[in-house]
C-alpha cells in the first residue's frame, strides 16, 4: 500500500523513460532537509538578539505549524514548504535546545546520540524484516496518534483550571514519564512507517519527484524523536546546580 493518506492516492507511477524513486535520492533530499536546519540553527546563533522578538518566533512557529498541513494536503508543496520548514524549525530549535543547555549538563549530546542510535536499531529492525508494516500496525499507529491529540489537547485546556493538571504537563511524576515515553514510543512506530512509505516507492517504481515527500516525512519524524527524547532526559537530568 504506497498511500498514507487519502490525498496520496494519486501519487504517479514513472512513465516509460521517466527516472523512478530510488533510495540515493531519498536520501540526498533527507541531506537537503537537515542543510536546511543547519543553516537554520546557525542563523539562530548570528542574529542579534535585539532583533528577535517574540513576534519573530510567533511568526516562525506558524510556519512550522503550517508546513507539514500543507505538504500533507499538497504533497506537490513539499520542496518548498519543508524547505521553509526545515529552515524555521532550526531556528526554533536552536532556541529550546539553548533553554535547555542553561539548565543541564550535556543533555543536548546526549539526546542526539540517542536519537541516531534509535534511528540506526529502527531501521534495522525494519530491514531485517522483524518489524513488519500491515493494516493493523498502520491502525494502531492511528490510534495512538489521534489518542495523543485528543489527549494533549483536553489535558492542556484543563491545566488553566486545575493546579494538579499543570504539575502533570509540568513535574517529574511517574504519570508524566510515562506520558513522555508513550509519546516517544508513537514518534518511534511513526519512524518505522515512513520507511516503509520510502521501501514502498521504491519497490513501486513511482515517479522521482515523490522523493522529497519520503526524505521530508523522514526528517520531521527524526526530529519529533530528538525533541521527545529531550524533553524525557529532561525529567531525570539534575538541573544545574541541584547535583547531589
Amino acid at each position: 500500500m504506497l498511500t498514507r493518506n487519502p490525498f496520496y492516492e494519486k501519487i504517479e507511477r514513472a512513465r516509460f523513460g521517466e527516472a523512478s524513486a530510488s533510495y540515493g535520492g531519498i536520501a540526498f533530499r533527507c541531506l537537503w532537509f537537515w542543510f536546511l536546519c543547519a543553516a537554520g540553527l546557525a542563523a539562530y546563533f548570528n542574529v542579534p538578539v535585539q532583533a528577535v522578538s517574540p513576534t519573530f518566533f510567533i511568526g516562525g512557529a506558524c510556519i512550522a505549524f503550517v508546513c507539514p498541513f500543507l505538504t500533507y494536503l499538497f504533497p506537490s508543496t513539499t520542496f518548498l514548504a519543508g524547505s521553509a520548514y526545515s529552515f524555521v524549525l532550526g531556528f526554533l530549535l536552536a532556541s529550546i535546545c539553548s533553554n535547555y543547555v542553561a539548565q543541564y549538563n550535556s543533555i543536548v549530546y546526549l539526546a542526539v546520540s540517542i536519537t541516531a542510535l534509535a534511528f540506526f536499531v529502527t531501521l534495522l529492525l525494519y530491514r531485517s524484516g522483524i518489524v513488519k508494516v500491515n493494516n493493523k500496525f498502520r491502525g494502531i499507529l492511528l490510534t495512538l496518534v489521534l489518542t495523543s491529540i485528543f489527549g494533549s489537547t483536553i489535558m492542556y485546556i484543563s491545566s488553566f483550571f486545575s493546579p494538579f493538571l499543570v504539575n502533570f504537563f509540568y513535574g517529574n511524576s511517574a504519570l508524566t514519564i510515562a506520558v513522555s515515553v508513550a509519546s516517544l514510543l508513537i514518534a518511534t512506530i511513526n519512524l518505522v512507517f515512513e520507511f516503509d512509505f520510502a521501501t514502498s516507492l521504491v519497490k513501486g517504481k513511482i515517479h522521482k519527484k515523490y522523493e522529497w515527500l519520503a526524505a521530508y516525512g523522514l526528517f520531521m519524524t527524526v526530529i519529533l524523536m530528538f525533541i521527545r527524547i529531550l524533553n524525557l532526559l529532561a525529567k531525570f537530568i539534575p538541573k544545574r546546580g541541584n547535583e547531589s
